[in-house]
């Protein structure tokens, strides 16, 4: 039998080190391009957001504002204020309506703005009892 010299032995080290380094670049370049690949997969999936309904909390939770189209059909916008009182309220409804509502501290309509199903567009102001005190036309 022949037995391994100390050169063949360091030739063969040799080559299998090259190799190996070999092999580490490959797998770098290859994990490179898969991270490559990743990023730009993110970048282009991240350009469309899609629910049926937004929530948006300030940094101690609460809920200021919500964006929801609920099966129905109707559409709303509704912004609330610091102590989750209702204070805004952009609306579209299944009969075609639409209409933008301020409210006051205590959530009571006080400003209407809407447009009704047949197009005329009405405003009206409303008293702390919501009860109209001027309209348009």
């Amino acid at each position: 039998m022949n037995e391994p010299t100390l050169d063949t032995l360091a030739q063969r080290l040799e080559r299998v080190e090259r190799e190996n380094r070999s092999l580490r670049r490959v797998g770098v370049l290859m994990l490179v391009g898969v991270a490559a690949l990743l990023i730009a997969a993110q970048a282009t999936a991240n350009r469309v957001v899609e629910a049926e309904k937004f929530v948006v909390r300030d940094a101690s939770g609460k809920i200021r504002a919500e964006l929801g189209a609920p099966p129905d059909g109707r559409v709303a916008l509704t912004l609330f204020d610091r102590e989750g009182g209702l204070r805004v309220e952009l609306r579209v409804l299944i009969d075609g309506r639409v209409g933008l509502l301020l409210h006051d501290k205590e959530g009571k309509s006080r400003v209407a703005l809407r447009v009704l199903a047949e197009g005329r567009p009405v405003l009206g102001l409303f008293d702390k009892d919501q009860k109209l005190l001027w309209q348009a036309p």
